[in-house]
């Protein structure tokens, strides 16, 4: 999958813990991203809910995993969830 960077999004490979720290200090939006398939919770999502900040979940895997994910995270309130596509994405 080959993402372009655009004006209000700057897409980057993997950087140094440093520069991810920089990089989130200046953010407004967090943004998980579901496994395909396997129903793990991303590690990252634990990070991000330790911020202050929103935080778009993107759901993916089978329907049964991604209603398992939002079920136990909705209950916390600070969660945006959308489905991988543009249109859902969209709408968040």
């Amino acid at each position: 999958m080959e993402l372009k960077s655009t004006d209000k999004i700057k897409i980057s490979g993997r950087v140094t813990l440093d520069i991810l720290d920089k990089v989130q200090k200046n953010t407004n939006v967090l943004v998980s991203l579901c496994n395909l398939k396997g129903g793990q919770i991303p590690g990252k999502i634990y990070h991000y809910s330790a911020t202050k900040k929103p935080i778009i979940f993107i759901l993916d895997g089978t329907e049964k995993e991604k209603t398992q994910i939002k079920k136990y995270f909705e209950k916390y309130n600070r969660y945006y969830f959308c489905e991988k596509n543009v249109e859902s994405i969209s709408q968040v």
